[in-house]
């Protein structure tokens, strides 16, 4: 379903203040109960990843399926008119990720790890979207951050970087701290919960100049 506003949206509908706002509701509790994902892998290597949630605070509830399927001039056609951002075209991996302050994949498939250990500097930050290609960094890196760990449990070095692992949650409550100091090495695997999903969706819906839309909720019991 997508809703499509008949009104324009307000500019900056969403900063980086208000990201870390939204997002610090989204922790484990009864009143927002978000299971980690439900994996159905395909004979062709495709998959779904159902993730269900329940957001009661907005009486909001959702299960969004997610298909995996088969990109760098369309992302600078996007920035060209940016003069703040500049593009660096490298060969090879060592040269993306050597000297980098911040390294970002989206990249879910891969058989061996991008680099060797010496390539990522003192003070990095790793944001991948899964272990693979980055599975070295599980077992040196000083902390790691995700958006639930149980879903990050089943990774191959999971009970070795366990013991430095916390909830991003936890941290922007203030309940555990973020980075120390600027030599440490961080890792951050947000995985993917519905439940921030559903919360932004519902910020972003309650700031766009839309009137409210009347909604029935099932009673019945369905088997999916």
């Amino acid at each position: 379903m997508i809703l499509k506003p008949s009104g324009p949206l307000q500019p900056r509908l969403r900063t980086a203040s208000s990201s870390a706002e939204w997002t610090r509701p989204c922790g484990k509790s009864p009143a927002t109960p978000c299971p980690p994902k439900i994996h159905i892998s395909q004979q062709d290597g495709d998959y779904y990843n159902v993730m269900p949630c329940i957001y009661e605070r907005g009486n909001l509830a959702m299960v969004k399926l997610i298909r995996y399927h088969g990109h760098e001039n369309r992302i600078m056609d996007l920035f060209r008119q940016d003069p703040d951002v500049h593009f660096v075209l490298c060969d090879t991996y060592e040269e993306v990720i050597g000297g980098s302050d911040l390294v970002i994949s989206a990249i879910t498939k891969v058989t061996e790890n991008f680099v060797t250990d010496e390539y990522f500097k003192e003070g990095c930050t790793v944001i991948p979207i899964c272990t693979m290609g980055f599975q070295n960094c599980d077992l040196f890196f000083d902390r790691v951050f995700t958006d639930e760990i149980e879903q990050i449990r089943g990774f191959r070095y999971f009970d070795h970087f366990a013991p430095v692992t916390t909830n991003v949650t936890d941290v922007l409550n203030g309940a555990a701290p973020g980075r120390t100091d600027n030599v440490q090495r961080i890792l951050v695997y947000n995985y993917g919960i519905a439940i921030h999903d559903l919360v932004f969706a519902a910020n972003i819906y309650g700031r766009a100049a839309v009137p409210d839309t009347p909604y029935r909720y099932c009673r019945k019991k369905y088997f999916i």
